[in-house]
C-alpha cells in the first residue's frame, strides 16, 4: 500500500468524504484511492487455479469484493474504471481472459451498488497530458504525487485514472 498526504487535486470535505477510485483493469492491475487525506494504491487481488496443464491466473472477485467494501465504507464514492477492450490482435485465450478480468470487477462493482464512471484510455490520457507510451504515465503521476512511491505503471495509471476523475467528474 502507498499512501500520500499531498494531494494535488482538490475535493470538497463533507459529512462522508468523498472518495475516488480510480481503476487500471487487468490481471496485473490496480486500485487508487483518492480521498481529501490522500491517495493510496492497491494491486488488484489475483488468484490462480490449477485448470489442466496450465495455471490460470483470475481477478479474486471475493478479495475485491472485501477491498472495496472495507475501503469504500463511509465515504461517498465514484469509481472511475478504465473502460478498454481486447486488441485485434490478442489471441483468443488472452482477449477471453482480459474480458474474464473486466466482467469479474465489473460484476463486484454492481453488486455493491457503487456509482461508476466508465472512461476510455484515450479520453483521460489525453487530458492529463500522457499518451500510450507507459513512462509518461509514470512521469505524470510522480510529478502530482511526488511524496507517494508507486510500485508499477499500473499502480500510476491507477492513480491517474482517480485523478481525472477528481478533477473532471467529482464535484
Amino acid at each position: 500500500m502507498k499512501t500520500s498526504s499531498s494531494v494535488t487535486p482538490t475535493m470538497k470535505n463533507t459529512t462522508n468524504p468523498k472518495m475516488a477510485v480510480g481503476i487500471d483493469p487487468g490481471i496485473n492491475g490496480s486500485m487508487a484511492f483518492l480521498t481529501p487525506t490522500g491517495i493510496e494504491v492497491v494491486r488488484l487481488p489475483v488468484r490462480s487455479e490449477k485448470r489442466s496443464a496450465r495455471t490460470m491466473r483470475f481477478i479474486d472477485a471475493a478479495k475485491l469484493h472485501e477491498i472495496l467494501s472495507v475501503r469504500c465504507a463511509g465515504h461517498d464514492v465514484t469509481v472511475f474504471h478504465e473502460n478498454v477492450f481486447s486488441m485485434p490482435d490478442d489471441t483468443p485465450m488472452t482477449a477471453f481472459s482480459f474480458g474474464n478480468s473486466k466482467g469479474r470487477i465489473d460484476a463486484v462493482l454492481e453488486v455493491l451498488g457503487l456509482k461508476v464512471v466508465p472512461i476510455p484510455p484515450a479520453t483521460w490520457k489525453s487530458r492529463l497530458g500522457v499518451t500510450s507510451d507507459k513512462k509518461t504515465s509514470r512521469r505524470k503521476c510522480e510529478a502530482l504525487y511526488p511524496s507517494t512511491r508507486f510500485a508499477s505503471v499500473d499502480d500510476c495509471e491507477a492513480a491517474l485514472i482517480a485523478t481525472y476523475g477528481v478533477l473532471f467528474h467529482v464535484a
